[in-house]
């Protein structure tokens, strides 16, 4: 797993660490969406009239500081975006398995492209150049105090689209995005909040890119099949990619059919089983796509779990 001297990352679906590829000083993960925790989310975009189904994989991201490291202050950004800040205590694990919006707390989920290929402009560039990455930064700070907080920040997360991927390829291959998801925990309107005061750039950082398993091969990369010990593939999931890939991007349609072929010769299901996969019912979720603006103000925020306010 990625480390360095104050603390290791992983990435996990349900209980089971992803294997990790590195070249060239860069660390990899595969986003599977064919794992027996993935669904099938419908997007839709009530201003064009269109929809599509997509599937996901919620994944969660584990720090851990070293045992031999002091408390440190840690920032957690998925997309460029930073998600979450929180203190560790040497050995302490922690785990981030999604985006703070209000009370709640909603998945984080390796997507396609957000579909909408004509939608406004709303990535902003540090998320755009970010995007297919998941990177923690370690800092050292000192607790100011102790205050009671309400939980009301919103969530300004956007989506890379296709265009934005794009944009980043020049439409050569498929990326992985992250998805918002659904709600997995609402916590209480209050809480405690720790005010910290941390010093202008971080004392250490480790960044893990995400990608498809056809992306990681093409990097020359053997890609590991992942086993999920104790748990029932969801059929709903095992449909072709190729009918849910976004078309628009160059080589998509091959990447999806390849990335479908890998799943379906590695996992054995019925006939019954991949007919019934083609009409999801009971694992659809509806999302509507609203419009959204980047929250330009990342590095202050009120958190969960251990909460803090980082005073510049």
């Amino acid at each position: 797993m990625p480390s360095n001297q104050d603390f290791t990352m992983k990435i996990s679906v349900g209980k089971t660490t992803l294997p990790e590829y590195e070249n060239n000083g860069v660390c990899y993960v595969e986003s599977n969406f064919f794992t027996p925790y993935s669904y099938v989310v419908r997007s839709e975009d009530e201003g064009a009239g269109e929809s599509q189904n997509c599937p996901v994989t919620p994944y969660q991201i584990i720090l851990t500081p070293q045992t031999s490291s002091d408390e440190h202050y840690y920032r957690i950004i998925v997309d460029g975006y930073h998600v979450k800040s929180c203190s560790a205590r040497p050995g302490q694990t922690r785990s981030i398995k999604g985006f703070r919006e209000f009370q709640a707390t909603r998945e984080f989920l390796f997507s396609l492209p957000n579909f909408n290929f004509d939608q406004a402009e709303v990535t902003c560039d540090r998320q755009l150049k970010n995007t297919g990455t998941i990177t923690v930064e370690c800092y050292n700070a000192r607790k100011v105090k102790v205050a009671k907080t309400v939980r009301d920040k919103p969530l300004n997360y956007s989506q890379a689209s296709k265009k934005d991927c794009s944009k980043m390829t020049g439409g050569k291959f498929l990326m992985s995005t992250t998805k918002v998801g659904k709600v997995i925990k609402i916590k209480q309107k209050f809480k405690s909040t720790d005010f910290w005061q941390r010093e202008s750039s971080p004392r250490s950082c480790l960044t893990v890119k995400y990608a498809t398993a056809d992306t990681l091969g093409d990097l020359g990369f053997t890609v590991i099949p992942i086993t999920f010990p104790n748990k029932k593939a969801n059929s709903s999931i095992l449909c072709s990619l190729s009918a849910l890939a976004p078309r628009n991007i160059s080589n998509a349609e091959n990447t999806s059919e390849k990335t479908a072929m890998r799943s379906e010769k590695n996992t054995s299901i019925s006939q019954k089983d991949r007919d019934s996969s083609m009409h999801p019912a009971a694992d659809e979720i509806t999302l509507i796509t609203p419009k959204i603006e980047v929250d330009s103000q990342s590095h202050v925020n009120c958190l969960q779990n251990n909460d803090i306010i980082v005073i510049d």
